[in-house]
């Protein structure tokens, strides 16, 4: 059996709570380091020029140096696989294939989620409100069809199964066992146990993260998602998506009032932020300010 499974897992689409089952699941080792990416290890950023594996195809990784951290650290923990979800795998398949798996059977699957989790997600965590406009939204429309013809492509070419997120909160074990399975790794936990992400805190059960990012978005932003996504419906079909419309928004906003509140409350503070001021400008304003309120 091999030492290794790669969730190929697009990022801001769930990966840490789907990587976390797994290894539970299997009483595989997953890295503590960060949201538990084999990226995130010490060693591994001490010889990585970019800190991450970097989602620019030229960028080459040490794979034969990755491997061996890799492998050390699944000695020291006494465990028998390595569960491994650094996003940007996802572009890297054929390389991991070849340096994991001897280009043989490639063990691990594919994961996904809907578009608008993962923009909405986006730009709660990497947008500031000062640089957000239709420009950055239909650019993050654009890269998650890049990316989800990425994973497509993975799962034909390799043989994988495309894990829908939505479909794994609705049922963890029907989705999991059966892939573990057919890879020949035995179930050791019967009721696996995640705690979400590090900056989350604790999370005990699994759930649809949807309602939450959904209403984070405002609805010109969904309308611009829409238009973009109208576009290249093409790959929607293929992964079994479609285009939200407005009834269908609503369903999804009223299954969980809580997240959906969360996301609501999340984008009224994400609204209210300001652009830092620079440490030159506020000694000028500062000096300014100084300037006129001082009698003469």
């Amino acid at each position: 059996m091999s030492r290794y499974f790669f969730l190929l897992g697009i990022n801001n689409s769930g990966s840490t709570i789907v990587s976390q089952y797994i290894a539970s699941s299997s009483n595989g080792f997953l890295p503590e380091f960060g949201n538990n990416e084999g990226q995130d290890i010490p060693e591994i950023q001490e010889i990585l020029a970019t800190n991450t594996f970097d989602w620019n195809p030229s960028f080459r990784v040490p794979w034969g140096d990755v491997k061996k951290i890799y492998d050390s650290y699944l000695h020291d923990s006494g465990k028998k696989i390595f569960i491994e979800k650094s996003p940007p795998n996802v572009i890297r398949a054929a390389e991991i294939a070849e340096h994991f798996f001897d280009n043989d059977k490639f063990i691990g699957c594919c994961l996904i989620s809907n578009p608008y989790m993962f923009i909405g997600s986006c730009i709660k965590n990497y947008i500031p409100p000062w640089e957000l406009n239709d420009h950055v939204v239909e650019q993050l429309t654009k890269e998650w069809i890049w990316k989800v013809r990425i994973q497509f492509s993975n799962s034909q070419k390799f043989d994988l199964q495309i894990i829908r997120y939505e479909d794994f909160t609705l049922d963890p074990k029907k989705i999991i066992e059966p892939i573990l399975n057919s890879f020949g790794i035995s179930i050791k936990n019967s009721n696996p146990t995640i705690r979400g992400k590090n900056r989350t805190g604790f999370v005990s059960t699994v759930m649809d993260m949807t309602p939450r990012h959904i209403a984070f978005l405002k609805q010109h932003e969904i309308d611009l998602i829409n238009k973009t996504l109208h576009e290249d419906e093409e790959i929607l079909d293929k992964v079994n998506y479609s285009i939200f419309n407005l009834e269908d928004i609503n369903k999804i906003l009223s299954s969980n009032l809580q997240l959906s509140n969360r996301g609501l409350l999340e984008r009224c503070k994400y609204d209210t932020r300001t652009k830092p001021i620079s440490l030159r400008m506020k000694v000028l304003n500062e000096l300014k300010a100084l300037f006129v309120n001082r009698k003469f």
